[in-house]
């Protein structure tokens, strides 16, 4: 796997990518059509900056690998290829940050699975009501093979009927 991202990052700086993207505007969000990478958190999550969850993601739709970013093609190859027993899922520990709050200085800190999902979204209380998904940025980290990318994807999400965030997938344009 590790050969694999090298690879890729290499293409990317030879015809003028750049491997990661660290911003994303926050109120900007994209038109989704049915056929966007859809990652689903389960079990769903009941956010709260700073925290970590422990959450398996799988693929919930593919959506079009011809118009899908490189970047989140990637993250599909890593979740999928590297699944143990040929599943599409894998256990990651879920790290929400968001404004105010860094990202972590030693990841290791920050739950027990060596593969972090370091999603950095608006505060909880800045998801719009009368939306599903919101602009946000999120960080495959693998302590035990290296990989790390940073990507833009948006956060698919639902206000319970207590007023409650509840966030249940990552779409991955």
């Amino acid at each position: 796997m590790k050969l694999i991202l090298a690879l890729i990052t290499y293409v990317l700086t030879i015809v003028g990518g750049s491997p990661t993207i660290d911003i994303v505007a926050r109120n900007e969000t994209s038109a989704l059509a049915s056929d966007v990478l859809t990652f689903n958190m389960d079990p769903d999550v009941r956010p709260w900056c700073g925290y970590t969850e422990q959450v398996n993601i799988n693929v919930k739709e593919r959506g079009d690998a011809a118009a899908t970013s490189d970047y989140c093609n990637l993250l599909y190859l890593y979740i999928t290829n590297t699944a143990p027993n040929g599943k599409t899922s894998k256990d990651v520990d879920l790290v929400y940050t968001c404004p105010g709050i860094p990202e972590p200085i030693d990841p290791e800190g920050y739950g027990y699975r060596d593969i972090k999902l370091i999603l950095n979204a608006p505060s909880t209380d800045a998801f719009p009501s009368d939306q599903t998904h919101t602009a946000a940025t999120v960080r495959l980290l693998n302590l035990h093979d290296g990989a790390d990318i940073t990507m833009p994807v948006e956060v698919g999400y639902h206000i319970s009927s207590n007023s409650e965030l509840i966030w249940q997938y990552i779409l991955c344009p």
